[in-house]
């Protein structure tokens, strides 16, 4: 896979029907209401006589041979009147205009919900970009359109292997997929992976969740996670040697609403097992800042097989557990071996770097480097153990 540096503003996937499909059913979740009416009207009142008209005016301009050889002239063209007068009334009648008044209301919540996409969307500090465009020349980073993938430093060393069954096999390297915050610009990530993936010699993977920076269903799924595996896997191969032969196991991670999203996918990507020389799915999951939303909550608390540490900042505004009540519904949602950490003094904004309202992510009481450093510790020790 190419090196390649790309813009933090990575809108080719804005036209994709994927993600509109995506952006559809999350609206149709919070506001199915509003969703509901200017769905049927779009259908009903627009998309129809749309179609119709098209159908129409491409029948005038090229002509259907078969219904010329099967109907006289007169009748043809009697037939494309009659459908273009039906689909210019449907769109011009007043039970169409009374429709589109009043579906109006309601297109606008549907508008002002889109438009939060775009106004609360936060870019990496400056400090970031500079990181990973340092890493991508000395090629401990590698961007794609998918991801960004932090690598610890390596002097060109094979990893050492053990002999079994006559072959040499490689201990498997240990690799953490990261899936951003609501709207947060993934390269804000950039020192905190580079810190984890040096402290603790294992492979970061920063998801990009372009265009719309959200991890909800539809728009972030199993096969997004599964593909950057299968890219990260190639990219040891080629950056470790044959030896090494790619073998990795993998934790999911999430910050803020991330860690809601990791929290779904962790249940499926227990069913994902690759050979046993390239390595599987660890079954760990690691939350940071989330978890005071029992509405975006997973029930993992069935699931023994499952490892999960969240990890709080005391000074987090926006994690922020009010009540005995939404910390015992956190635990009650969490496998029997969860474990909660809290960092004193740490903020929202802060498990990565990007600019935040301090009335809004917490006044930090530690500096964000000194944050960093107990996130990757506390983080990398439960990886390890």
């Amino acid at each position: 896979m190419k090196n390649i540096i790309i813009s933090s503003k990575r809108n080719l996937s804005f036209l994709s029907p994927k993600s509109w499909r995506g952006i559809y059913e999350a609206l149709k979740e919070q506001i199915p209401e509003p969703i509901s009416v200017v769905d049927t009207w779009l259908v009903q009142y627009v998309l129809a006589p749309f179609i119709i008209l098209t159908l129409t005016f491409s029948f005038r301009n090229q002509g259907i041979s078969s219904l010329d050889q099967s109907l006289s002239s007169q009748s043809v063209l009697g037939l494309k009147s009659t459908m273009e007068r039906a689909a210019v009334s449907t769109l011009l009648s007043p039970m169409t205009i009374s429709k589109t008044i009043e579906t109006l209301p309601y297109a606008k919540v549907v508008m002002q919900r889109l438009r939060n996409f775009s106004r609360f969307r936060v870019e990496a500090e400056a400090e970031e970009l500079i990181l990973i465009k340092q890493g991508v020349e000395n090629g401990d980073i590698f961007r794609t359109l998918n991801f960004d993938a932090y690598f610890p430093p390596f002097d060109g060393r094979l990893v050492e292997g053990k002999e079994v069954d006559g072959q040499r096999k490689v201990q498997p390297r240990k690799a953490m997929i990261l899936i951003p915050g609501l709207c947060v610009d993934h390269s804000a990530y950039a020192s905190i992976s580079s810190r984890i993936a040096s402290d603790g010699d294992i492979i970061v993977v920063v998801l990009s969740l372009e265009p719309f920076r959200l991890s909800a269903e539809y728009l972030l799924e199993v096969r997004e996670l599964k593909r950057a595996i299968r890219s990260v896997t190639r990219i040891c191969r080629r950056r470790y040697g044959v030896e090494n032969d790619g073998r990795i196991d993998w934790i999911l991670a999430g910050h803020s609403y991330g860690g809601y999203g990791a929290m779904r996918l962790v249940k499926a990507l227990t069913d994902f097992r690759r050979d046993e020389d390239d390595g599987g799915f660890s079954q760990k999951v690691v939350l940071w800042a989330a978890g005071n939303f029992k509405e975006f909550l997973t029930d993992l608390s069935q699931q023994s097989n499952i490892e999960a540490m969240v990890i709080l900042g005391s000074n987090d505004n926006i994690c922020n557990f009010t009540s005995k009540e939404e910390l015992s519904c956190l635990i009650s949602k969490l496998p029997p071996s969860g474990a909660i950490e809290v960092i004193d003094g740490a903020t929202h904004n802060n498990f990565a770097h990007y600019p935040g309202n301090a009335a809004i992510n917490g006044v930090p009481s530690i500096t964000r480097e000194k944050q960093h450093a107990l996130l990757s510790e506390t983080t990398l020790e439960f990886i390890n153990r």
